[in-house]
């Protein structure tokens, strides 16, 4: 059979051969594939962002990678032998961008013989904004009750601020970063703690890594309380002179420590106004005065004087009658 002939019976009828043609590799395929097993994984991808710009919105990414083998090499293949990675280091400005995702494999993968590995998806769409540094104050989170009647009267934190790197408006919003929770339950005395801060976003970098020293200083807390309508005294009176006429009881506050004005029983002269240096009648401004501890103070005065009329006491004694008021005698100062 010359060439001629060999060629004319290889074209002769070629379309129902071509198609006999195809079906036998799709049947392979199909008889091959049935003999492979797959196995499915799901990868944390790993944003390598050491340039310019970092992911403003990160998650848990996940690429999906399928592989298909023979059933002792698919046995053999697991989730650690492959690494998904997106690099931002390229990227210097901010914006959206769709970056490629590398599919890495374990150095000893390349011993298996695996058919097929696919991955799901080919690259990904993320927001960057340009990197920033900034030096931001560190607060204590305090927790709990004090004691009653204390409270924090300052605190100090070391270090007081920590460097912070992360995307420049998101810096911007960040006024301060919490420690983690210190417990002043029931507690009245000064005391020093170890702790940690707590990232307030996972975007941002903080390059302290503790521990954080807390010192805090604890003091008494302060009230206010009101007395209304406490009666007045009269001190100093010289016996030649008479008060004349009624005088209305003083409302004033007290401030001090919760601890002691809570419980703090007024003295009965413990409001007053001091007579001694008047000599003659007439009518007076006296400034009202107070008899309580020091460790408290008025704060508050319903009235910082009181007019006051004095009269000589009469030479003749005095008949009374139902009908008449009687004059109101003030302590003797002499």
């Amino acid at each position: 059979m010359n060439l001629k002939q060999l060629t004319n019976k290889l074209l002769n009828k070629w379309p129902y051969k071509l198609l006999c043609l195809g079906l036998a590799i799709v049947v392979y395929i199909i008889h091959s594939s049935m003999e492979f097993d797959t196995k499915n994984f799901s990868i944390p991808l790993n944003v390598i962002e050491e340039g310019a710009v970092v992911d403003i919105a990160p998650a848990s990414y996940k690429v999906q990678v399928r592989v298909r083998s023979d059933a002792e090499t698919i046995a053999s293949i697991h989730e650690n032998d492959f690494t998904a990675s997106v690099n931002l280091n390229n990227i210097s400005e901010s914006g959206e961008y769709q970056f490629p995702i590398y599919l890495a494999v374990n150095k000893d993968f390349s011993d298996k013989d695996v058919f097929e590995i696919k991955q799901k998806p080919k690259s990904i769409k993320l927001k960057v904004e340009k990197k920033d540094v900034s030096y931001i104050k560190l607060e204590p989170s305090f927790v709990g009750e004090p004691a009653h009647g204390y409270e924090v009267a300052e605190f100090s934190i070391e270090p007081e601020y920590v460097e912070v790197v992360g995307p420049e408006s998101i810096l911007k919003n960040t006024k301060s970063i919490k420690t983690e929770k210190i417990d002043l339950t029931n507690v009245k005395n000064d005391f020093t703690i170890e702790t940690k801060y707590k990232n307030p976003n996972s975007v941002l970098q903080v390059s302290e890594k503790g521990p954080l020293t807390v010192k805090i200083t604890m003091t008494t807390s302060k009230m206010d309380r009101t007395f209304e309508n406490i009666p007045l005294n009269f001190r100093g009176l010289k016996s030649s002179l008479i008060l004349i006429g009624d005088y209305p009881g003083i409302t004033f506050t007290l401030n001090g420590s919760i601890n002691s004005l809570e419980t703090y029983e007024l003295l009965t002269s413990a409001v007053y106004l001091d007579l001694s240096n008047i000599t003659e009648e007439g009518t007076y401004e006296v400034p009202v005065q107070f008899t309580i501890p020091s460790y408290f103070t008025v704060k508050e005065k319903g009235v910082e004087s009181v007019t006051v009329t004095v009269e000589k006491v009469p030479e003749t004694p005095i008949t009374v009658t139902e009908n008449d008021s009687n004059p109101v005698q003030a302590e003797s100062g002499e």
